[in-house]
Order: C-alpha cells, then sequence, then structure tokens
C-alpha cells in the first residue's frame, strides 16, 4: 500500500521523443526515478504501460523520500510521519529496478534523463517555479484516448487546451457507449499548490 503512493500518480504514451536533462554533475547516481504503472489484472508487468512519473532521485512526496543505491540497480524509499520528509524515518523499504511489485503491478527505474511523449498525454508538472524546464521536481503522465482497467472499473482520459475528462465504464467494457459516470476538470496552467511549489499541466 506504501508503494502506491510512488506509483499511483501516472500515466504514459507511447513514442518519447523530447526530453530534459538534470543539471546535476554527480556520476555516481541517476538524476531520476523513473516509476511505471500497470493495469491492476496485470500482475506480471509484461502488457502495456498505463501510467508513468519522473521525479528527481532524493525528492520527497507526501512523506516518501526516494533515492537510487546500490549503483542504480535498486531504489530505496524511506517513510515519515511529517508530509516534507522530516524528522526520523518510520519505514523504509528497497525495490530492485526493472523489477515487477506485488499489489500494485509497477517498475521503478534510475534514469539521467526525462522523456517527454509527443502526443496523447495530460503532463502534470511539479517545478520550484513557472519556468519547470530549470526547476523541474517530476512530471506525472496520463495516458488519454486508452480504454484501460483499475480497481474493476474501466476508464478513458481525453483533454484538450482547456479541460481534463474522466470517463468510467463497466468493468470488461471497451469503454464504449453510455460510461457510469463522466468527470470534467478545468485545466490549471502554473498555479501555487500546498507545498509551495507550482503545478502545470500540459495537454498534448
Amino acid at each position: 500500500m506504501k508503494l502506491l503512493v510512488i506509483l499511483i500518480i501516472l500515466f504514459v504514451a507511447t513514442g518519447f521523443s523530447s526530453s530534459l536533462s538534470s543539471s546535476s554533475s554527480s556520476s555516481s547516481s541517476s538524476k531520476y526515478i523513473y516509476s511505471e504503472t500497470y493495469q491492476s489484472t496485470d500482475t506480471t508487468c509484461t502488457n502495456s504501460v498505463v501510467s508513468s512519473e519522473f521525479a528527481l532521485d532524493g525528492s520527497c512526496q507526501y512523506g516518501a523520500l526516494s533515492r537510487c543505491i546500490n549503483g542504480n540497480q535498486a531504489v530505496e524509499i524511506s517513510y515519515y510521519s511529517e508530509m516534507d520528509c522530516t524528522g526520523q524515518s518510520i519505514d523504509k523499504v528497497s525495490i530492485p529496478v526493472n523489477s515487477c511489485t506485488d499489489g500494485f503491478p509497477g517498475k521503478l527505474y534510475c534514469v539521467d534523463e526525462v522523456n517527454i511523449p509527443t502526443s496523447n498525454a495530460l503532463l502534470t508538472i511539479l517545478s520550484e517555479t513557472c519556468d519547470w524546464k530549470e526547476t523541474l521536481e517530476s512530471i506525472q503522465i496520463r495516458t488519454m484516448n486508452t480504454c484501460f482497467e483499475l480497481n474493476n472499473q474501466m476508464y478513458y482520459f481525453t483533454c484538450n487546451a482547456t479541460n481534463f475528462v474522466q470517463e468510467v465504464y463497466p468493468s470488461g467494457s471497451s469503454c464504449s457507449g453510455s460510461p457510469v459516470s463522466q468527470t470534467s476538470l478545468f485545466i490549471q496552467q502554473c498555479n501555487d499548490v500546498m507545498t509551495g511549489n507550482n503545478i502545470t499541466n500540459i495537454c498534448i
């Protein structure tokens, strides 16, 4: 369940072309932790990725601090009672890279670059300033225009320059016909969040 906090914030498109590199000069560790999430029924992580995220190595997210260890062969996640990862760690796990995790199927990697999809995705970017390419902390990538299963329901996402739409369908359907529910959210651009950082959404 704790790993779910790290893996669930995402969604990936195929065909990457644009990339960003970290300005860090460290050669002993990768610059980013890349996570992939698969459909809940894909317990071997062998089918299409439905979500992904790039986060700075050593960054804190919701009380969980992740960093690459053992020559980038594993990711260590330390959990804290404080959301900003201060104080004493209350628990710690080490997960080998490129291994399918139990419970909520997903994989973790240590990488040097952020690869950004060119289409069919909604990017949610957390950064220190609105100039996110210079102060990037994490990028969450949600796949658009694809039907996938999550928690015994089928989901279909779409977006445009102003709105993100989530449609929910019965389990086992192909996301056709009338959805069980539909939610439309306004896509905000570079607004402050409670962490004091900035969040930017881009539909591509």
